[in-house]
């Protein structure tokens, strides 16, 4: 069953990317769970991913739905980044046609940069950041009783460069617009000597960070886990394989092959399956103590395979306890609800076998006619 729910799970990964909905998904930032639980119907009845139990199929759901998730709230706080990287290019670079359309000296710019930054500080701010800050307050959540609440951190910098956007799309004062240019230029203060090349190097430095997200939001998408790790070798046979003839246009070739692939060779690939997750106290059938007093508990799909506990003297009194709760409930019948019980959900896990060496103790007859001990090594797994 293992081997059907890691290719299960893949097989929805590729298809939720190549839902019609996809994109209006990822700006929102979270996949419809009830698309992916359809994708699914329709999987469960192929050969390759039938006859797993119910509570596989609603794990891989659920896993699907969570690597979404991480993956689009990862894409939406890359795209913030660009936007307002982009955003202060567009303005900063605007200064060269602002330039053209007055005549005022630099004293007169910074004195209006003062003026701006006085303004801020004394609460002062546009209307749009006003709203912000508004609708971020609404947001906030109450801090819990019994803890103190945090100090508010300072406004930093970057929050300052936003209300300073802010200001430049409500005014059309040109003065006002350059004085503003001239704070985000130089790192929201006000500079008394300029340095064309600093202001340079800053705006290639800026148009750099800008390619780097574009590539980074053009990347690939979650793929999931192969098993075999034939991919793996794939890449690696390409990148080991250097081309025998010292001709320029096969190494070209070879090389244009090998680089995109390089990435794959340094993350380390995953072959363990992905977990099954059990969500409710509810998958647990049965806890009991074997013939050895061990805690014992079946799974939910899993009723051919008991698990036994293993754990320190730590972590005995939770199993413990959750063995007491699975017994009060069934002599109590309705009297006492599962949302009481100490467990709540529980994921299994796989993870990579490591053989140990045992050094055994084996008599063998000694051909002279005495007895000799001679050590052998067994690997057991």
């Amino acid at each position: 069953m293992v081997e059907k729910n890691t290719p299960l799970i893949n097989e929805l990964l590729k298809q939720v990317k190549q839902h019609p909905d996809f994109e209006k998904w990822r700006r929102r930032g979270k996949p419809s769970k009830e698309a992916v639980r359809e994708l699914c119907e329709l999987l469960r009845n192929e050969p390759q991913f039938s006859g797993q139990p119910g509570r596989f199929y609603t794990s891989a759901i659920a896993t699907v739905q969570q690597i979404y998730e991480s993956w689009m709230a990862t894409q939406l706080g890359l795209q913030r980044s660009l936007d307002g990287k982009v955003r202060w290019l567009e303005v900063v670079e605007s200064d060269a046609e602002l330039v053209t359309q007055s005549n005022v000296d630099a004293d007169a710019i910074r004195a209006k940069a003062r003026e701006i930054l006085l303004d801020i500080a004394s609460g002062c701010l546009p209307q749009k950041t006003q709203e912000k800050k508004a609708k971020s307050s609404k947001n906030k959540e109450r801090p819990r009783q019994g803890k103190k609440k945090q100090e508010e951190k300072p406004e930093v910098p970057q929050k300052l460069v936003g209300v300073l956007l802010d200001f430049y799309d409500e005014t059309k004062e040109v003065v006002k617009r350059r004085a503003l240019i001239h704070l985000l230029q130089n790192d929201c203060e006000v500079n008394e000597e300029e340095d064309a090349k600093k202001l340079t190097d800053k705006l290639n430095n800026k148009r750099a960070e800008i390619e780097r997200l574009k590539e980074r939001l053009e990347g690939r998408l979650p793929k999931g886990r192969d098993l075999t790790d034939q991919n793996f070798l794939e890449v690696l046979e390409i990148a080991t394989s250097i081309p025998a003839d010292d001709t320029l246009s096969e190494f070209l070739a070879w090389e244009n092959k090998v680089i995109p692939s390089l990435p794959k060779l340094v993350k380390a690939p995953k072959l363990m399956p992905y977990p099954i997750h059990y969500e409710t106290n509810t998958d647990f059938n049965i806890w009991k103590r074997n013939e050895k007093s061990r805690i014992c508990f079946e799974l939910n799909g899993l009723s051919n395979h008991i698990f036994e506990v293993y754990c320190n003297r730590r972590q005995l009194h939770f199993f413990e306890q959750f063995l007491c709760d699975y017994e009060t409930k069934k002599t109590g019948g309705k009297q006492h609800s599962t949302g009481l019980f100490l467990l709540r959900s529980a994921e299994l896990l796989w993870c990579e076998g490591k053989t140990q060496i045992k050094k055994k103790k084996v008599k063998v007859q000694n051909p002279l006619g005495g007895k000799a001990k001679k050590k052998v090594e067994k690997a057991r797994l």
